[in-house]
Formats: C-alpha cells, sequence, structure tokens
C-alpha cells in the first residue's frame, strides 16, 4: 500500500511534513511568497492531522518573490528582508 505524504499549507505554499521538519531544524522559520511573509507554527493537539500552520506575520506593497515561488528564511534574514529589526528566532 502507498502511504500519502502528509502536507501543510502555508499561505499559498503545499509542504511535506518533511520538509517543515528540515526547516525547523535549521531554524528557518519564515515563508516569504509574493507580498506576504509567514510564521511556521507548531501545534501539539491536532495528532490527526499534520502538526504545522503558518501564520501571516508580515506583508509589503509589492511582491518579494516572482508568481509560485517562495523563500524560507530565519529571523535574521526576515529583519534584513526589511530593514528593521521585528523578528527573533
Amino acid at each position: 500500500m502507498i502511504q500519502e505524504e502528509r502536507t501543510a499549507q502555508i499561505g499559498p505554499i503545499q509542504m511535506s511534513e518533511k520538509e517543515l521538519n528540515e526547516h525547523l531544524e535549521k531554524g528557518t522559520r519564515y515563508v516569504v511568497s509574493g507580498k506576504r511573509a509567514y510564521y511556521i507554527a507548531h501545534v501539539n493537539y491536532k495528532p490527526d492531522f499534520i502538526p504545522f500552520y503558518g501564520r501571516l506575520v508580515f506583508c509589503w506593497g509589492k511582491p518579494q518573490t516572482k508568481q509560485g515561488l517562495y523563500i524560507v528564511l530565519n529571523a535574521d534574514g526576515m529583519n534584513r528582508l526589511i530593514g528593521q529589526q521585528l523578528f527573533t528566532d
């Protein structure tokens, strides 16, 4: 039997559980897609579902990525991108 890989929706981006765990291990918790940035959050109260979700944390007036593409950053990378010290790890 083929086991379907579990995924979570982080803003407009569909990410696998494996990919999310890799980003969390590296400390890259911010996903930038288009004009919005999302924080990868983890919950422990839904054991039947993948325990991740995206929380909107920042919006720009102009897109920061091309349509359909995204980047994953740590807090320092986000601070450099926006030009302010707003986020911490």
